[in-house]
């Protein structure tokens, strides 16, 4: 199922703020807010909003940053296979799983401790932010928001403190990779070799979050290698335009995932494990890959004219 291990500091740090939390309820309800800033929601609608309105190659570059940090992360989920500290501890409470609607305990539901994702995500999509437009106000809402999401996720008891600290390093390192070579090297060449590593670890990898987070990642390389050769949108300076074109694309995105979901499940009703994992992936290449690739093609009939 797992591995255990931790130390008595992490324990006592978890069980101290989860202590407070009992004595001040209101706390929870903080710290639930908190770790919301370090769900993928609010960093995909700011690449969409970017890529598909105010300026794609920034977009491109973003999204590029994020999903790296993600498949690396998850990568090494799998490959540490650290239990969360609330499956491994009586007296610590899962304030907030991964799943709500399945079993708490369900490894493959609720994935592995190390790193934790909430934090490489929201390390890697702040340190991404400061490498493309170095503003030093990026770096005084970075420190105080990456902390307060880390922080968030052990007091709520599904990562323990090195979990957190390793997945926000995790982050950064990924983007400062991933900005080393973007301009660098072709980007044919790249892609391909961030396939070649998203793919491999379809061997080896055995919770949901690895297989969606390949699909996006390779639903967006083929997209935007799509997009670049056969569509070549341009973005829009009119500010309505740019909304509308976001709020399209991700209203487009979730019905042609939820849509395959369904689909899948009434025509494939009893399969394995394995071929969950893949038609779960399969499903997010496709949605990741028809948004952005196709969709930016109703783009050059000019949508949206009522609004000059």
């Amino acid at each position: 199922m797992g591995r255990v291990f931790q130390s008595d500091w992490e324990l006592s740090l978890i069980r101290c703020l989860q202590d407070l939390i009992a004595s001040r309820p209101y706390l929870k309800g903080l710290f639930v807010a908190l770790t919301q800033l370090g769900e993928p929601f609010v960093p995909v609608l700011i690449i969409g909003f970017l890529y598909w309105g105010y300026r794609k190659k920034w977009g491109i570059y973003m999204a590029l940053c994020a999903l790296n940090a993600q498949v690396v992360n998850n990568y090494l989920k799998n490959i540490v296979c650290r239990l969360r500290p609330y499956m491994c501890n009586e007296d610590i409470v899962c304030l907030k799983p991964v799943d709500a609607s399945g079993d708490i305990y369900d490894v493959a539901l609720q994935g592995y401790s190390f790193p934790s994702g909430h934090s490489s995500c929201v390390s890697g999509f702040m340190s991404s932010l400061w490498f493309y437009k170095k503003l030093r106000p990026i770096l005084y809402v970075s420190v105080p928001l990456i902390i307060s999401v880390a922080v968030s996720r052990f007091a709520l008891g599904v990562h323990y403190p090195t979990d957190v600290i390793c997945g926000g390093i995790l982050g950064i390192l990924v983007t400062v990779v991933t900005d080393h070579f973007y301009e660098r090297i072709d980007k044919r060449l790249l892609y391909l070799f961030i396939a070649v590593i998203t793919v491999s670890g379809f061997v080896f990898c055995r919770s949901e979050d690895y297989f969606s987070v390949s699909g996006l990642t390779l639903g967006f390389l083929a997209g935007d290698l799509f997009e670049e050769r056969c569509v070549r949108f341009h973005n829009t300076k009119n500010i309505v335009r740019m909304i509308l074109r976001t709020l399209i694309g991700g209203l487009v995105f979730l019905a042609l995932s939820q849509g395959l979901k369904y689909l899948f499940v009434l025509s494939f009703p009893d399969v394995s494990e394995k071929t969950d994992f893949f038609l779960r992936s399969f499903r997010y290449m496709i949605s990741t890959f028809s948004v952005i690739g196709l969709y930016p093609y109703c783009f050059r009939f000019d949508l949206f004219r009522f609004h000059k």
